[in-house]
């Protein structure tokens, strides 16, 4: 016979793993066991957390994550499974990185791999014009789209082959970049998203 299915109060973290997770995130061990419940009460089934994985699905079940709209590229990049499997170990990552102490070059390294649409570790016209649209959930005309994406890209000090290198964004920019973004309307819940994105943006140096 199978090894029988405990409930989650059985399958508690041992004070060592516990200890080890804290030092290797940017969570509390309070925040730890949360985050190890919500997992348990997300998995189907569960016999032991350290082998047990959740799906894309169930991961984007949770509300902040289902809300967003890069949800898709956010279990992509923190599931190390090619079927898109979370282990604890990719949960806790996940849930470390977006909580508020984690460090700003941690937030930029995977805001980085979220932004990078298409994969060739730039953010290109192409990406921003995707980023842009997510953002607004469809809802800008193409020629809003159109214009946001050239002043944001020309604002970027573009080099020769085309691509954005992090580094060259200034506040000063910035502070163009919104001007632009109050002449072509955009409402304020839409502005302050498309700020977060180019904080994100502005302050990345990670380019291969």
């Amino acid at each position: 016979m199978g090894q029988a299915h405990r409930s989650h109060a059985e399958l508690p973290l041992t004070t060592e793993d516990l200890w080890d997770y804290q030092a290797l995130t940017f969570l509390t061990t309070i925040e730890i066991q949360n985050v190890h419940q919500k997992f348990l009460q997300l998995a189907d089934e569960v016999i032991d957390y350290k082998t047990q994985h959740i799906t894309s699905e169930q991961v984007s079940s949770i509300p902040a994550i289902k809300v967003n709209p890069f949800k898709d590229q956010i279990c992509k990049v923190f599931s190390r499974n090619e079927q898109g499997l979370f282990s604890f170990e990719d949960f806790l990552e996940m849930i470390s990185t977006f909580s508020e102490n984690a460090s700003l070059a941690v937030k930029i390294d995977y805001a980085f791999r979220i932004y990078d649409l298409n994969g060739n570790n730039y953010i290109d016209q192409e990406d921003i014009r995707h980023i842009i649209f997510r953002l607004t959930n469809g809802s800008m005309d193409e020629a809003d789209i159109s214009t946001l994406t050239h002043y944001t890209y020309w604002f970027a000090k573009l080099k020769k082959s085309g691509n954005t290198k992090w580094k060259d964004y200034t506040s000063d920019q910035l502070s163009g970049l919104e001007e632009k973004i109050q002449w072509i309307n955009i409402n304020k819940t839409k502005s302050n998203a498309l700020d977060s994105m180019m904080m994100s943006i502005l302050m990345s140096n990670r380019v291969k």
